[in-house]
């Protein structure tokens, strides 16, 4: 899909590795923030991190943008309310305030609501969302972030959606059905929402970043030579439209005014004319930062603290620079990682042994994201009349050998998926009481199933003769479809299995390979018939009421009155127990449904050097190159070598090969502790 990040928005799965490690000592792999992190201790400040992007961005627009590549920059300066618990990700009630000093949840049923654009009151029963502000806290200009802020972002985002200029950010206003933002004082915000529903009160606190009204509401920062400013949505009293918002690139300097935040990191510069051009991206620290762990000079104002679930310390960050350069295949990554020009990696792993050969740490984690083939349900769209009909998609299920992907791609770190959210998403997920599992490909029961329903012989246009064609035959010729995919060698292997076992089940399929961004761009018009995609998930359940919103809207055309109704109920239930009752009875239904086939979970895999970094966290379903890592990272100082003493020479090498001796029984200890088979 399109990896939107915004409109998507439990932890007892056990990791499962697939294969063995050259260098055993070397591995540590989590369920949870790694057992690794530094203790409370004196920081060496400063100094600079450089990671990896794997794709090039797409607009570094923060209203029109989804793509996860271009939110990998923008989430480093704009924030949010609040964010989940990266102890416990997947529980609303654990969520952590970052703008938010505090929030709480009121129920007014039978209220009488003033609505402004209406010009009139209602009597409604609403959700307000009740918000305290941290006092005194920055836009990265200076300015004071206030309610006002906070209520015009609410306001501008509706604007960019009741005008038709993008969906990006659908979910977090239309889903919860926002009515009004109410200014009490600076520091205070309450929100109003159309319904009492507890999953779509939090969607509408959780998914909405905040922007500067100084700065986003002057029509001359998105258009040169534009005049007016901002007023509301239906009055909005400026010489643009919401389509100019959204056709905003970042095209020129990293100076612009439009990416200013309140975040912890200041974009300083790209290295092309275009941001989208551009391999490398710059950014420095905030000196104006609330939760600054540095003075203007770089000395340490606020000392490290570990996390711990009742307490994430939101300090930092205590280096100067974080630099992104964009690294778009595998192979390059690593070896760019192995050559020092990154500091930390994400890789798949068959290039475990040889990474960590080279002394990195390794550390695993289950990812909230998954990865599938689409059907165009659409038969006009597609051309193709059998990707609407549900035998299709089930027969597709079971030809795709997943096992194949998770152990032939990635050495068993995935998991197969017949469902979209895996065990990781706890009682959200379904996966585990799926009566059967389609993990195996077994493409001769695919084609049986394809035959039992549409085959000649019982009255339908399908026949096969493996004597005369591989392939099942419809009028004379056979079934045919193009799948549409990235251009990389990972998505080419794993294409191949696709085929392969879509072919031996009958199906003819050409592949057309093109760049992520063609990709995307084929997707929102409509134009394929099968895809390779996959989406990054936030932790919450939230994508099973995008799919409700979502798919029939245009990502596969497919649509179930069941579906949407028991979504819609999942969003509207007044408490967490019964949304995750309609969140299960949903995900039943896509799983008869297979509007698209579920493919594989990923276990995400990093590597770091240990010895450099004190400070790297992992929380679950991230990578170690993650917003918490941002914040609390540092260069780890550097070991003073002790002077031998005159005449005992052999004191301190005996030291340190029993010092050395503890430290690898202590890692292989985690190792195997780790290393315990899923239930």
């Amino acid at each position: 899909m399109k990896k939107n990040i915004l409109a998507l928005l439990a932890i007892t799965v056990l990791l499962t590795f697939g294969m063995s490690i050259t260098n055993p000592t070397a591995f540590q792999s989590s369920n949870e923030l790694s057992d690794d992190i530094t203790p409370n201790a004196e920081v060496n400040p400063g100094g600079q991190l450089t990671l990896p992007l794997e794709e090039f961005v797409e607009s570094l627009n923060p209203l029109y943008s989804g793509e996860t590549y271009d939110w990998i920059i923008l989430e480093r300066m704009f924030e949010s309310l609040v964010t989940p618990n990266p102890y416990d990700p997947t529980n609303p009630q654990s969520y952590v305030g970052m703008l938010a000093k505090d929030w709480s949840r009121e129920i007014l049923e039978d209220q009488d609501v003033y609505v402004p654009d209406l010009d009139e009151t209602q009597n409604l029963n609403v959700t307000v969302w009740n918000i305290t502000l941290y006092e005194d806290y920055k836009w990265q200009d200076g300015e004071t972030l206030t309610a006002e802020d906070v209520a015009f972002s609410y306001n501008f985002i509706y604007y960019t959606i009741v005008t038709g200029a993008t969906d990006t950010w659908r979910g977090t206003i239309e889903v919860p059905d926002w009515i009004k933002c109410e200014v009490l004082d600076a520091t205070h915000v309450e929100v109003y929402f159309n319904t009492t529903g507890y999953i779509n009160s939090l969607l509408g606190l959780r998914t909405p970043y905040v922007f500067p009204q100084h700065i986003f509401s002057k029509a001359s920062n998105w258009v040169d030579g534009a005049s007016g400013t901002y007023n509301t949505w239906y009055e909005p009293q400026w010489s643009i439209t919401a389509e100019n918002v959204c056709n905003w690139i970042a095209d020129s300097t990293a100076d612009t005014p439009i990416l200013t935040g309140s975040g912890p990191w200041i974009i300083t510069e790209w290295n092309a004319e275009s941001a989208l051009l551009s391999d490398t991206f710059v950014f420095e620290r905030n000196p104006n930062y609330y939760f600054s762990a540095l003075d203007e000079d770089g000395n340490v104002i606020h000392d490290w603290e570990t996390p711990s679930m009742e307490t994430i310390d939101p300090y930092g960050p205590y280096l100067d620079k974080l630099v992104f350069n964009v690294i778009t295949e595998e192979s390059k990554e690593v070896a760019s990682l192995k050559e020092g020009e990154i500091d930390m990696a994400t890789l798949l792993g068959s290039y475990i042994p040889e990474v960590a050969a080279k002394g990195y740490t390794i550390n695993s984690t289950p990812d909230f994201g998954h990865q599938e083939m689409y059907f165009e349900c659409n038969q006009t769209l597609s051309g193709l009349w059998w990707t609407d009909e549900v035998v299709f998609r089930q027969a597709a299920g079971w030809a795709i050998d997943k096992e194949q992907i998770v152990s032939e791609v990635f050495q068993g770190y995935a998991t197969p998926l017949d469902t979209f959210l895996s065990d990781l998403f706890s009682v959200w997920s379904w996966e585990d009481d799926a009566p059967y599992h389609m993990y195996a490909g077994n493409p001769s029961k695919g084609r049986d199933m394809i035959l039992a329903k549409y085959g000649v012989e019982n009255g339908g246009n399908v026949s096969y003769n493996a004597s005369e064609s591989q392939y099942l035959q419809c009028g004379g010729e056979p079934l045919s479809a193009e799948i549409t995919v990235t251009n990389t060698p990972l998505n080419l292997q794993i294409t191949s299995i696709i085929v392969n076992g879509l072919q031996t089940m009958g199906i003819k399929v050409t592949v057309n390979a093109m760049s992520w961004t063609s990709v995307i761009n084929n997707l929102l018009a409509d134009n394929y018939q099968l895809m390779r995609m996959g989406w990054g998930l936030s932790p919450e359940p939230f994508f099973i009421i995008d799919l409700a919103i979502g798919m029939s809207a245009g990502d596969v055309d497919w649509q179930n009155d069941t579906y949407d109704e028991y979504a819609i109920q999942m969003g509207n239930a007044p408490t967490y127990e019964d949304a995750v009752q309609y969140a299960n009875k949903a995900m039943e239904i896509f799983f008869y449904e297979q509007p698209f086939v579920p493919l594989y979970s990923t276990q995400t895999i990093s590597a770091h050097m240990k010895e450099d970094w004190e400070g790297v966290l992992s929380p679950l379903g991230a990578s170690i190159m993650n917003t918490w890592t941002y914040r609390k990272a540092y260069h780890a100082p550097e070991e003073e070598e002790e002077e031998e003493e005159a005449g005992m020479p052999w004191l301190p090498i005996v030291g340190a090969s029993v010092a050395s001796a503890v430290v690898a029984g202590a890692i292989v200890w985690l190792v195997l502790r780790r290393r315990r088979p899923a239930e």
